[in-house]
């Protein structure tokens, strides 16, 4: 007795040996402990595909984060090689013509780089005008892309972000939501070095251990 009224008494019935008709209503009971006992023998297995949910998830958010990179560096590429292109056939004119123009601007050199190929009388010296025109155009090119090109390019990219890499599905949406803002504190802050990684390279280790090694532990559970 612990000397409180308030707690109801418990009456306790015996039986010598087990019915053998269960009373009505506890094959109910029954089932209920059954289920509970294949709940708490499935728990380790529960608890283990929770896990290996939680690292599928990180695993992607880290996938999507090496794809935006793998965007951003492939557009930067598109952009410079079109940069490329057009300051290279500068640098190709400037060879070849930028003596001959000087030339006819200031008498000088005697003989334009073009002239010595006709006469085909062509030395080191008639290389030298050439060679420091064209790396004037390369300086310049160089310059261009570091000042102008790749900051616009950069600051473009930021504006539109959510435009970066095609979001498909709705799950891909949302891991994209999670993971937007550390993409966009990376290229704020590292956007030049990223675009020196070989972001495409770690990619397919991404894939490939999401759709063969994280799979094979799905299966085993």
């Amino acid at each position: 007795m612990t000397g409180r009224k308030d707690i109801p008494r418990i009456y306790l019935t015996f039986a010598p040996q087990e019915g053998k008709v269960p009373p009505t209503g506890f094959e109910t009971w029954m089932n209920e402990r059954e289920e509970l006992k294949q709940t708490m023998s499935s728990a380790p297995k529960m608890r283990l595909n929770h896990i290996l949910q939680e690292v599928d998830r990180v695993v992607r958010e880290l996938g999507l984060e090496i794809e935006a990179m793998v965007a951003f560096q492939k557009k930067f590429i598109h952009k410079f090689k079109g940069v490329l292109r057009t300051w290279g056939m500068a640098a190709i004119l400037v060879f070849f013509f930028g003596d001959l123009t000087m030339k006819l601007l200031t008498d000088y050199p005697d003989t334009p780089l073009v002239g010595a190929l006709l006469a085909g009388n062509m030395s080191f010296k008639h290389l030298l005008w050439p060679i420091v025109w064209a790396m004037l155009v390369v300086a310049l090119a160089s310059l261009y892309v570091q000042r102008i090109l790749f900051p616009k390019f950069t600051k473009d990219t930021l504006k539109d972000l959510d435009n970066l890499i095609s979001l498909e599905t709705a799950y891909k949406k949302d891991l994209w939501n999670r993971v937007k803002q550390r993409i966009h504190k990376l290229i704020e802050n590292q956007a030049r070095r990223q675009i020196l990684i070989a972001h495409g390279r770690y990619l397919g280790k991404i894939e490939r251990f999401l759709y063969k090694d994280l799979s094979r532990f799905f299966e085993r559970i």
